[in-house]
């Protein structure tokens, strides 16, 4: 309860402490039914990237859902369902990858046509999205390496090139 308090304040207020757990867990699993669904964040994104549009240019909107969606589903889910919205092309359907491969190779990312970097809300969900995966990436690097200079090697040619995508990017004004 310490836990809820603090990061959910609103959810205690509607419950009674003579409730029992079960009827805590059907509140919030009904909330997640009518919360924001991943999908909805790839549908969001997708719309902000569609060539000519209005309704978000600058992606906030997307973001905002992105945002929303964050409080309810596992970040798994909406990652995977938001890269493969930022990665799809207006002629491509939207490309599936798994939360595991987008953690054994976060570079892909960095494929990301110049439009996403471009809208401020969208770069800023690509740029959670990358955080996260190179955490793990790293956590999976430092396991798997043979010897801790190996897996420090592999790091810094994997943030080398990052770094360089994010400045090429920058310097092509968004």
């Amino acid at each position: 309860e310490e836990l809820a308090s603090k990061h959910c304040p609103d959810i205690l207020c509607t419950i009674d402490s003579g409730n029992n757990q079960e009827k805590r867990d059907e509140l919030m699993v009904s909330r997640r039914h009518t919360a924001v669904k991943p999908m909805m964040v790839a549908d969001a994104i997708r719309d902000c990237l569609k060539a000519g549009c209005t309704a978000d240019p600058s992606g906030l909107r997307a973001e905002k859902v992105f945002m929303l969606c964050s409080s309810t589903y596992p970040s798994y889910e909406i990652d995977v369902s938001a890269i493969g919205a930022i990665l799809a092309s207006d002629k491509s359907q939207p490309k599936y990858y798994s939360y595991v491969a987008l953690c054994k190779d976060p570079l892909v990312l960095m494929k990301a046509r110049a439009s996403v970097w471009k809208r401020r809300g969208v770069r800023c969900i690509l740029l959670r999205i990358l955080e996260n995966l190179m955490s793990a990436n790293e956590c999976i690097a430092m396991q798997s390496s043979v010897t801790d200079s190996v897996a420090l090697e592999y790091l810094t040619a994997r943030d080398t090139i990052i770094v360089r995508c994010i400045v090429f990017a920058c310097a092509s004004g968004f």
